[in-house]
């Protein structure tokens, strides 16, 4: 059993993070928190590509041979800080659930996830049911995989700002309240 099931607290929901949301900076601005982390793989049927003009990735689903294992964190959160990712992820991404495979032996989940070739060196026989946001838009995505070094990490002050200016808008704000 995963640790992070059995305390997670009454109403709390398992979501898997595979971009911006793995950056420690990025999850204090909008949740006003760092959630504790686990390391996780998904695995199969997904790949996670760059979006035209844009720092953060997209996870869409694979043509069969082309899926690729992505990984990511596995967070703990409560019902009101899962409405502000809906928010935060907007019309661009629909959640779907599935089975993350647990990596085994991290010592520090963010900084696992966040490295550009974050070693998956041993995966759990334990898998761990989870939402996560998939791209609905294939449109504005360029054929390159995401690289969090390459695309994301030059852009990181700016993008933890904007994303301050979001944890201070109206409907954030009562979510945090309530």
């Amino acid at each position: 059993r995963s640790s992070m099931r059995c305390c997670a607290m009454a109403g709390d929901q398992i979501v898997f993070v595979y971009g911006s949301l793995m950056w420690p900076g990025v999850l204090e601005a909008i949740l006003r928190r760092v959630p504790k982390a686990r390391p996780a793989v998904l695995r199969d049927g997904f790949r996670r590509m760059a979006v035209a003009g844009q720092p953060f990735p997209a996870v869409v689903h694979a043509t069969p041979g082309d899926s690729q294992a992505i990984h990511g964190l596995l967070l703990s959160i409560s019902s009101n800080e899962a409405q502000i990712f809906d928010y935060f992820e907007g019309d661009l991404y629909k959640k779907e659930l599935g089975t993350l495979t647990l990596v085994e032996g991290v010592q520090d989940s963010y900084r696992w996830a966040t490295s550009s070739a974050a070693p998956v060196s041993t995966l759990s026989e334990h898998g761990e049911e989870a939402s996560f946001y998939v791209w609905t838009g294939r449109a504005s995505l360029r054929d390159v995989a995401w690289d969090s070094q390459a695309h994301f990490v030059p852009f990181l002050a700016a993008y933890v700002e904007n994303a301050k200016a979001f944890g201070n808008e109206r409907v954030i704000r009562r979510l945090h309240k309530s």
